[in-house]
């Protein structure tokens, strides 16, 4: 496939109590030039941002580690958030978003 998809979009483990990896499925024809993911409140805030570098991206399966952690270094609270992953390859940008649980 050609095309640049981000499929079967989730986060291990879910709940989670300190740290999750997110894992996609990347498509496309050549890898991105660059990623992020971003983490939400329910409430729309931004609370952390990692970047993704080029080469830690790859067309097929992917895996990125967070510490649970906002982007001040304090551990988040209990509760529901929302995360968006974003790859741009040239002037196409595709995204995902999914919802993940912080239970300690």
């Amino acid at each position: 496939v050609d095309e640049y998809k981000i499929l079967q979009l989730f986060n291990y483990p879910n709940p989670f109590a300190s740290e999750t990896y997110f894992s996609f499925v990347l498509t496309g024809a050549r890898s991105p030039e660059a990623g992020t993911v971003r983490i939400y409140t329910v409430a729309g805030r931004k609370i952390r941002e990692i970047p993704i570098p080029s080469s830690s991206l790859q067309i097929g399966v992917n895996r990125v580690f967070w510490d649970g952690r906002d982007n001040d270094g304090d551990d988040i609270a209990n509760g529901y958030y929302f995360y968006q992953v974003q790859v741009k390859a040239g002037e196409k940008t595709e995204s995902a978003i999914g919802k993940m649980v912080r239970v300690r």
